[in-house]
């Protein structure tokens, strides 16, 4: 990071980077077992950022259960291009990765 800072500030509008844990709102990212944290400015509303991202969670819940009830289908397994059946096995499991990312996300706020 340390190399790459002047990158980092302009690609994700970072102001600074700390050493040790500031007393501001923040969000905690794990990035190959590193845990960073995001502090934001105090004109942020996190309630407004978790509303949206719980909003987006429920989204995607529910055309996760769509596809869970198609793949639960035995007639439609059956019948469909084994294709569209890997392509929804593969959209299930993306899915998923996606709600538990989001929910990590709305912990961490």
């Amino acid at each position: 990071m340390n190399n790459n800072q002047v990158i980092l500030k302009k690609l994700g509008r970072i102001n600074n980077f700390f050493d040790k844990e500031q007393a501001k709102p923040s969000a905690t990212l794990v990035i190959s077992g590193d845990i960073f944290k995001i502090y934001f400015d105090r004109n942020v509303d996190l309630n407004l950022i978790k509303e949206n991202l719980q909003k987006r969670q429920s989204k995607y819940q529910e055309e996760l259960d769509k596809i869970s009830q198609r793949l639960s289908n035995k007639g439609f397994v059956d019948r469909a291009p084994k294709n569209i059946v890997e392509q929804e096995k593969n959209n299930y499991s993306n899915l998923k990765d996606d709600i538990k990312k989001i929910s990590l996300t709305i912990e961490s706020l």
